[in-house]
């Protein structure tokens, strides 16, 4: 979980967005950002809840992931824009296996 909050503060660094990009990426990137801090800790949280909560945030954890790589799709480019997209596809289907390997419904 660690990698990824660095991974997502590495993201935001000044000079990653795309140059032809949506006016409201920068703002869009740090609600990726901020949504990213919160479905972390509703993960912590959930690691000492019952199986309900662990598959309530893994499924958020994946819809958060996956509005992030939408964000990333759209305001990166370059390099930067494929590396982030391709983490993010790596990262879905990670939780997709962890939810998977919970017995989530």
């Amino acid at each position: 979980m660690r990698y990824l909050l660095l991974f997502v503060a590495t993201l935001l660094a000044p000079g990653l967005a795309r140059a032809g990009a949506a006016a409201d990426c920068p703002t869009a990137l740090t609600a990726a950002d901020d949504s990213f801090r919160e479905t972390l800790a509703r993960l912590d949280a959930a690691a000492k809840a019952g199986k309900a909560e662990i598959c309530a945030a893994i499924d958020h954890h994946i819809a958060v992931m996956t509005a992030a790589r939408a964000v990333f799709d759209r305001c990166l480019s370059g390099h930067d824009r494929s590396e982030n997209v391709g983490q993010m596809d790596g990262s879905i289907a990670d939780f997709t296996d962890i939810r998977a390997e919970q017995g989530c419904p």
